[in-house]
């Protein structure tokens, strides 16, 4: 969820059957610095050995592109 006139991201949630606890630390981090939508689309992490280096391989990254679609 992101503001409009801002683009602030103001809030998440993550839905999954495996554990999520290193989405939620990032989800927070980008909560508790202001992060914009634009800020978490560019992010890249690296959780989980198998995850590319890739952006776009990220669900985080995935979610905040598909918010930025929608600002437009």
């Amino acid at each position: 969820m992101a503001d409009r006139k801002t683009r602030r991201l103001l809030g998440g949630q993550v839905v999954s059957g495996e554990p999520v606890t290193d989405r939620v630390d990032v989800l927070t981090m980008a909560l508790q610095k202001q992060a914009t939508v634009d800020d978490l689309a560019a992010f890249s992490y690296a959780s989980q050995p198998y995850q590319s280096f890739y952006p776009s391989n990220s669900a985080m990254v995935i979610a905040a592109e598909e918010i930025v679609k929608k600002l437009k």
